[in-house]
């Protein structure tokens, strides 16, 4: 056996028990995805087009997650309170 295959044989069991621990804290594995929405996501609860945002995240609360943004409901809820007290921000 060369080093390179127990090399991949690490990684790969490395893989499943990261993916297995989730598993076993899907309750908050879930918690979390609930608070993060997509950009599509979120467009629908403003009621905007995916464009508008995409335009104005630099506006918003963002987190990068790999080359997409979410977006926790609780920030943009707080953002939108921010917004409504003072309109100038927009």
């Amino acid at each position: 056996m060369t080093v390179a295959n127990v090399h991949m044989k690490d990684v790969a069991s490395t893989h499943r028990t990261s993916a297995g621990s989730c598993r076993r804290r899907s309750r908050e594995c879930d918690e979390l995805s609930d608070n993060m929405m997509t950009t599509g996501e979120l467009a629908e609860y403003l009621g905007l087009s995916t464009k508008t945002i995409y335009r104005n995240k630099h506006r918003l609360p963002t987190h990068r997650v790999g080359r997409g943004y979410r977006f926790r409901r609780s920030e943009i809820d707080r953002w939108l309170e921010t917004c409504r007290e003072n309109p100038g921000l927009l």
